[in-house]
């Protein structure tokens, strides 16, 4: 099978998005039907070969590749002002040369070794007028939510689809204040988080599986779905092609199945075996053909 990405299903969804608070038009029902995979540019979508950078750059080159759905990491600084980054440890590193984890002198090593293990590492944030002022060693153009927003404002025909690393509900309160609503989704971390987004003004939201210690079962997470009109469930690639729950949210309501994060190697595990009908991916094109 051949499938092929349609341009027309982002105007589609962005026309529908404007209309009906829950994204079940007929028009993008049917785009779906010919070309069924909605693509969303991960962490802003790739650039010189490096995810995860969430960076103007890479914003820029995505959107010039046909992406208008973005998913985009939110983090806090030390003054609760969100920048876009996704995490203070590697990420940081890879991005400004040098690791926020924390370090204690060697004489306490011992106690860095116990709390490494017991909660994983420790980071340290900074103050956002000290994150903006930093040079990217890779070149690339770091951005807080109000860069975003002046991004968003040039291009209007864009969704952001938000993943909180920090409090969710704080995260999203901020993301409202400044870009608002009608073009975000926030991605929730468990279903009892739901009640408290939508109340905030959020109509169209995914349910992310990926922090569940134990994830639901199929039949709970589709029952989870329905009942709560979820815009998608959001799981690890490779859980697709090991259960059913593709097809059964597909054949229970209106749901999409995404999965995460799908490059080449995995585009035809994960759409022809597992089902889905939307990838987060870093490097795919939304123009290119895909031979399965």
């Amino acid at each position: 099978m051949n499938y092929r990405f349609n341009a027309g299903l982002y105007l589609l969804l962005v026309a529908c998005l404007a209309q009906s608070p829950i994204v079940y038009c007929d028009g993008v029902d049917a785009v779906l039907a010919e070309n069924p995979v909605l693509m969303i540019a991960h962490a802003g979508g790739g650039i010189n070969g490096m995810p995860y950078t969430n960076s103007l750059e890479a914003l820029d080159l995505t959107y010039k590749k046909g992406f208008r759905v973005f998913e985009m990491d939110f983090s806090l600084t030390t003054d609760n002002h969100l920048i876009l980054l996704h995490d203070w440890d590697d990420n940081f590193k890879v991005l400004f040369g040098y690791s926020r984890h924390l370090r204690l002198p060697d004489y306490l090593s011992w106690v860095a070794k116990i709390v490494n293990f017991t909660f994983g590492r420790f980071f340290i944030p900074m103050d956002h007028e000290t994150f903006m002022a930093l040079d990217s060693v890779v070149g690339l153009t770091q951005i807080d939510v109000d860069g975003l927003k002046t991004w968003m404002d040039l291009h209007p025909d864009t969704i952001i689809v938000t993943d909180a690393k920090d409090d969710n509900l704080a995260v999203l309160g901020l993301v409202k204040k400044v870009l608002g609503t009608e073009r975000i989704i926030p991605q929730i971390y468990h279903h009892n988080q739901f009640e408290k987004v939508k109340n905030m003004g959020f109509e169209r939201i995914i349910l992310t599986l990926y922090k569940y210690r134990k994830p639901p079962a199929v039949a709970e997470i589709v029952q989870i779905a329905k009942e709560r009109k979820l815009f998608a469930i959001t799981w690890f690639y490779y859980k697709y092609v090991r259960n059913d729950l593709a097809m059964a949210l597909r054949s229970s309501g209106k749901s999409h199945a995404c999965a995460h994060t799908v490059n080449q190697h995995e585009l035809e595990a994960v759409i022809d075996k597992g089902h889905v009908d939307c990838i987060y991916t870093d490097f795919l094109s939304p123009y290119k053909s895909y031979p399965m």
